[in-house]
């Protein structure tokens, strides 16, 4: 049997950089013209003395963390968290992965209080999937292999509404390599133009823009619809997305995205029961509806959680959060490598143990080609997920926002997931999947690394 790997984290190395994005990705009300990623480079030891690197990336959206404050101070916000993290990741005793997290998951908490809870939960997030990735490096072994055989220890520090679970032999049951690929499910935000004919300055750079175009290049058959609170304007944007799916998607499937502009159940469900009257070829379609409610809020959902499933998403903030949501309503909630990867798997296990329809759902944030897109995608494979949230290849422009060395290296390791079509090497998706068979490596989805020369220190 293999116990959970110990080690003391050495040293962490942070970094950045920026990418442009092709045109504005609209959501809540913001348009957002580029995003930023974040890096770890973390050294690990074990007990044995052997040592091993491992990384992680991650592309946070500020306005995702707070949508009440401007985007450069909470980006400042997210720094300060991140040099914090390793701080302590750096000073604490040997231990678990899943110890360190457990352990200084409430030090940074309490130090960053006035924070979203979920700025927090990126800096340990972010740090503990570069410490699993060097464990499994010094073991030799996949993060598939690490998570069937805890060798992270998250079943010794279990949360106690998980008692009585067989924790441990839930996470045996996990996939032993990666699923053969994962939907992509497309995101549609809130002014992308959905035919040639919105376009009022295309592109002409090589990849699809309008919606039609992605369906045609991609083959894409699930998508994200982001929507806002005037229903008229919903309804009239669903039924024209419609007509452009309806005529080359037959089988389409759509979540819709809330990005919490509600404060109460009732208007939500007021605008559902006005789409159904209106279109209930359209509300047929609909598998979830992403976190419509501030968070915060803790009111139950009523009707509205009986009319269709609720997904947490923003108000996932801390550990316990989704257990709490449950108790009002909510049966999904969103795995997010922003999140962590330990809080993902207790929220799919509590899920089993429930064993009344609650789930996870994969949700991007605007994770760019790269380390942080390939370890999101071997989460998803893990958890099982039939489709994930796919869109910062789509508003950036493959992997031209690193350099082109890097981006053939990724290429070299990972040829079923990118592709160069003769402009650019850029995320591979057909029939609307995207290949995750060689994420199945030593490490956690990192087969290939960023050019960390070519980055900045944060």
């Amino acid at each position: 049997m293999n116990l959970p790997i110990e080690i003391r984290v050495r040293e962490v190395r942070l970094y950045r950089r920026f990418a442009n994005y092709r045109f504005p990705f609209h959501v809540a009300g913001v348009s957002i013209t580029g995003g930023e990623e974040v890096f770890a480079r973390v050294r690990v030891e074990d007990r044995k003395g052997r040592s091993a690197w491992g990384a992680a990336a991650e592309s946070p959206a500020p306005t995702w963390f707070d949508k009440t404050r401007a985007a450069d101070v909470v980006r400042t916000d997210i720094v300060r968290a991140l040099r914090a993290a390793a701080l302590l990741y750096t000073a604490m005793s040997a231990d678990t992965p899943a110890g360190f997290w457990t352990n200084a998951d409430p030090v940074l908490r309490l130090r960053f209080s006035a924070m979203p809870a979920t700025i927090v939960s990126l800096a340990t997030a972010l740090i503990d999937r570069a410490v699993l990735d060097a464990c499994c490096r010094i073991e030799e072994i996949s993060v598939f292999a690490a998570v069937r055989a805890d060798r992270m220890g998250l079943a010794q520090v279990a949360p106690a509404d998980l008692a009585g679970f067989d924790l441990g032999g839930w996470l045996a049951s996990r996939p032993a390599s990666p699923a053969s690929g994962v939907f992509a499910r497309h995101t549609i935000g809130g002014a992308d133009a959905l035919s040639p004919a919105y376009m009022v300055d295309p592109l002409n750079d090589g990849l699809p823009e309008s919606l039609d175009e992605v369906v045609d290049a991609y083959g894409c058959r699930y998508f994200k619809i982001k929507i806002g609170t005037d229903t008229d304007a919903t309804i009239e944007r669903l039924s024209l997305i419609a007509l452009v799916l309806d005529a080359r998607v037959p089988d389409w499937a759509a979540t819709l995205d809330g990005n919490e502009q509600w404060r109460a159940p009732g208007p939500v469900l007021e605008m559902l029961r006005r789409l159904r009257e209106a279109r209930p070829d359209i509300a047929s379609r609909l598998v979830y509806l992403e976190q419509p409610i501030m968070r915060g809020i803790d009111v139950p959902l009523g009707e509205l959680g009986e009319a269709i499933h609720c997904v947490l998403d923003e108000g996932d903030g801390t550990p316990d959060a989704f257990a709490r949501a449950h108790r009002l309503g909510w049966r999904g909630v969103s795995a997010k490598t922003c999140k962590g990867v330990y809080r993902a798997l207790l929220n799919a296990a509590r899920c089993a143990a429930w064993a009344d329809g609650s789930f996870m759902s994969g949700e991007d944030l605007n994770h760019l080609p790269g380390l942080s897109m390939q370890q999101d995608l071997a989460m998803a494979s893990i958890l099982g997920l039939p489709h994930t949230e796919r869109n910062g290849h789509h508003y950036a422009a493959g992997f031209d926002h690193a350099q082109r060395s890097e981006a053939q290296a990724f290429l070299a390791v990972h040829p079923d997931i990118y592709v160069d079509d003769g402009r650019r090497i850029r995320l591979r998706i057909e029939g609307g999947r995207v290949a995750t068979g060689s994420l199945d490596g030593a490490g956690f989805a990192s087969g290939a690394m960023p050019d960390w020369d070519a980055l900045e220190p944060l």
